[in-house]
């Protein structure tokens, strides 16, 4: 066998190893990874030692119910410390950053308001701040961090520029990617919040039980994160989902709606928003008319999205999930009204949180892409 191919086949086996350490809740013997993975036992004895003088394996005690007083058998487990990834979420009032371990653990997190998110390079700098911020706050290193996911608003480009924007023609063009560069010795990866968001809810939401949905921001902002057999589906412009955030399929109404508010990243918006929802809640009958065209409203879009995408579920997400109890069963009733196949609607399980483990999540899947090939 060729040296190339010899190597090529020690680099296979040794990602299989690592693999199965990473899969693996609990410490692995030898003899499992075997078992695993059908490589010899000499082979595994080159691979764990070069393995646990990297640092990508530890030693472990394997417990085991059936053992005597002898010594206990030696297991391995995978080292997700390693390297470390990141997620960042830049919005208009505040920049949150997390650093994290391969597997997601989360080590560090850091939050911070924005002084002018009308300024770019002074939004991006914060944002740097916090993630270096996060770093410290979990006592790990920035320079272990080998992969960063960027969650902003607006239609970004493979190369990580935003190509506009709805909410600031000010970061048309920013270089979002090339901002975070000299702070990132690794991977930078920039993406439309709402596809990070609904990243975020396959991967530990509302939808982790489906592999095609829609996820929905409806009121102050209107977007539409959509997945498609497990991916997310950006379209040839990478404008997917960004289209709805005009004034068709009655968003302007929704903007206008006092519940909509709920979906604003202005705190006293929110606020606002939130009154009206507990008014509504309370059973106070003018605010469960604004609920009532809030729904109506919501009805039209979700109409349109099932038209084109046709997913069997749709997650209501971004500040909006709040008033879920209420919209849902309004939203389902228009549906029927026209006769038309009823959709599941689920409110998101992860918040305001999602699009920054959206972020969180590209960057640990560009990890697990370069460390086990």
């Amino acid at each position: 066998m060729k040296s190339a191919d010899t190597g090529a086949v020690r680099e296979f086996n040794a990602a299989l190893t690592l693999r199965a350490l990473f899969d693996s809740d609990a410490p692995l013997t030898k003899t499992r990874l075997h078992e695993i993975t059908g490589l010899s036992r000499r082979t595994l004895d080159f691979i764990l030692a070069d393995q646990l003088a990297t640092g990508w394996a530890r030693e472990a005690v394997v417990a085991s119910p059936t053992a005597g007083a002898g010594r206990p058998p030696r297991g391995y487990v995978f080292h997700a410390a390693n390297t470390l990834i990141a997620g960042v979420h830049i919005d208009h009032h505040e920049v949150r950053a997390v650093v994290a371990d391969t597997r997601g653990e989360e080590l560090g997190e850091c939050r911070r308001s924005v002084a002018n998110w009308a300024n770019p390079r002074l939004t991006l700098a914060e944002a740097a701040a916090a993630l270096h911020a996060a770093a410290d706050d979990g006592g790990v290193s920035i320079d272990a961090v080998r992969a960063a996911g960027i969650a902003v608003g607006g239609v970004v480009d493979g190369t990580g520029r935003i190509i506009s924007t709805y909410e600031g023609p000010g970061w048309a063009g920013v270089d979002v990617a090339g901002a975070f560069a000299s702070h990132i010795d690794g991977a930078v990866i920039v993406d439309n919040d709402v596809n990070l968001a609904a990243i975020a809810e396959h991967w530990k939401g509302a939808a982790a039980d489906q592999s095609s949905f829609v996820w929905l921001l409806a009121g102050s902002r209107t977007r539409a994160g959509i997945v498609i057999d497990g991916r997310a589906f950006r379209g040839a412009r990478s404008a997917a989902g960004e289209s709805v955030d005009g004034d068709g399929f009655n968003t302007r109404e929704m903007r206008l709606n006092e519940i909509g508010g709920l979906s604003s990243p202005v705190a006293a918006e929110r606020e606002a928003a939130t009154l009206v929802l507990r008014r509504a809640e309370s059973g106070d009958s003018a605010a469960l008319r604004i609920v009532d065209d809030f729904a109506s409203s919501a009805s039209v879009l979700v109409r349109a999205l099932t038209w084109v995408v046709d997913p069997p579920l749709v997650v209501l997400g971004g500040g909006i999930e709040r008033a879920a109890a209420l919209l849902v069963p309004r939203i389902e009733a228009a549906f029927a009204e026209r006769a038309l196949p009823p959709i599941e609607i689920r409110p998101s399980a992860l918040g305001w949180d999602a699009p920054l483990l959206g972020a969180l999540r590209v960057a640990q899947e560009h990890a697990k892409g370069v460390i086990f090939g």
